[in-house]
């Protein structure tokens, strides 16, 4: 090839790349669909790319918020909930910005966000708080408000089984948890929980079958791949339990879910005030 025509070459094929390259709206839409395939990282990549271009797009400010809120990083968070706009904000925006506080360990400003909300969900967003604020009390009164709430959800109902579980009311969770689960079958939160209580009740197979599921359908999911390999442990199954653990090392597209957040928390801040404390 002559060196006239390969320069035409190169040239032709650079506009043709720069013609096939997506546009922020093509971003934005591929960005949603991995967010709701639970893909995070490529939701992440494609709304870098969108910001970049169009950092102050109310769309993906939002959609940037929730994918923060979904991988446990509540700063980030709040840092694109409040770059938003009053005019621009969802109808949830309270609640998200509660969740971002619970996730930034601020209790008090998880309450004051939610303060005027009375669904299930703000209800849940409460209860939390309370136990940051080691309130066990008011964290049961805020999940028994939440459960007969109008609009009681999955995710409500999973984190009241939680709370029961901790308090070692197994029973009164296995309830909770099959109505979460109920109420909807493909939450990420009502599976968790009914993992976590067949393991509970040593039926270690079904668990394990629940944590296989979870692993196709929430991909790099922190709590369910944590909650595998301990699973494939207890099973005797140690070089899968570290093949597990390998990629949980690596995955970084997930976070333990909120209430076992909390509880965590709680426990480390015992430890630190009553090193005698057992914590179960």
């Amino acid at each position: 090839m002559k060196s006239g025509s390969r320069l035409a070459y190169v040239m032709a094929l650079g506009l043709l790349l720069t013609g096939c390259a997506d546009d922020p709206q093509t971003l934005l839409a591929k960005a949603r669909q991995a967010y709701a395939a639970h893909d995070f990282k490529a939701a992440q990549i494609n709304l870098a790319n969108v910001l970049k271009a169009q950092p102050g797009d109310p769309a993906a400010l939002e959609l940037h918020a929730r994918i923060a809120l979904a991988t446990g990083d509540g700063a980030a968070a709040k840092a694109s909930l409040t770059a938003m706009g009053p005019a621009n904000r969802p109808a949830d925006f309270a609640l998200l910005l509660g969740e971002s506080a619970l996730l930034r360990e601020q209790p008090r400003e998880a309450l004051a966000a939610v303060a005027q909300d009375r669904s299930a969900e703000g209800a849940r967003i409460r209860a939390l708080a309370a136990l940051l604020l080691d309130d066990e009390a008011g964290a049961a009164r805020e999940f028994a408000a939440g459960e007969t709430a109008t609009g009681a959800n999955a995710r409500l109902l999973a984190d009241y089984a939680r709370f029961r579980m901790h308090q070692g009311d197994t029973a009164g969770a296995a309830v909770l948890a099959a109505r979460a689960l109920k109420a909807d079958p493909g939450s990420l939160d009502a599976q968790l929980v009914d993992a976590r209580l067949a393991v509970a009740g040593g039926d270690l197979g079904r668990a394990l079958g629940v944590y296989d599921a979870l692993t196709k359908s929430w991909p790099g999911n922190l709590a369910v791949l944590s909650g595998k390999a301990a699973v494939l442990g207890d099973l005797g199954r140690i070089k899968e339990m570290q093949d597990v653990l390998a990629v949980a090392a690596n995955a970084g597209a997930g976070a333990p879910d909120t209430m076992t957040m909390v509880c965590r928390r709680r426990a480390e801040a015992i430890a630190i005030t009553a090193p005698t404390t057992a914590i179960s």
